[in-house]
């Protein structure tokens, strides 16, 4: 087993909001709905440990209920990673590319506990967010060839 070029430096969390929902029914079907769950990334280079070729990357788990909805927790997880990450990639893979699928990979999996282990404490059963992918396809300019591109944040 080898590590990857890819490191996890450390973590913070500069904001996280939980709200149960008084109206939530246990009772009644969980009404899911997944336009109002978002995944918002932001990468940038890393000031701070510029000399370890460090990024910083910025991802907000946001949950929201609409009226009457039965979901039982709102939430807003606000989640900092600093990542080091080796200049060698294997294939001439673009860094920046690849820092922020792979950081953000590994930063979701550490809102995703956080998130379940803030609800675990509420007044309902602990909530689970869902699997996403931050893969996004290469543009044109990456590849050479046509391809769509995605917005520069994932929502499931």
């Amino acid at each position: 087993m080898k590590t990857s070029p890819l490191q996890l430096l450390r973590y913070f969390v500069p904001e996280i909001a939980c709200t149960a929902n008084k109206e939530f029914n246990v009772e009644k079907d969980v009404e899911v709905s997944m336009d109002q769950f978002q995944v918002l990334v932001e990468l940038s280079r890393s000031e701070e440990e510029e000399e370890q070729n460090s990024w910083l990357l910025d991802m907000a788990v946001i949950q929201q209920i609409g009226p009457k909805q039965n979901f039982p927790y709102e939430f807003k997880l606000n989640i900092v990673g600093i990542f080091s990450c080796k200049k060698e990639l294997p294939n001439g893979i673009d860094e920046e590319r690849f820092v922020k699928v792979n950081g953000a990979s590994i930063l979701y999996g550490v809102a995703r506990e956080i998130v379940r282990s803030t609800t675990a404490n509420g007044p309902w059963s602990e909530l689970i967010v869902p699997t996403v992918s931050f893969f996004e396809p290469p543009t044109e300019t990456e590849t050479g060839k046509a391809t769509s591109a995605t917005p520069s944040h994932s929502t499931p």
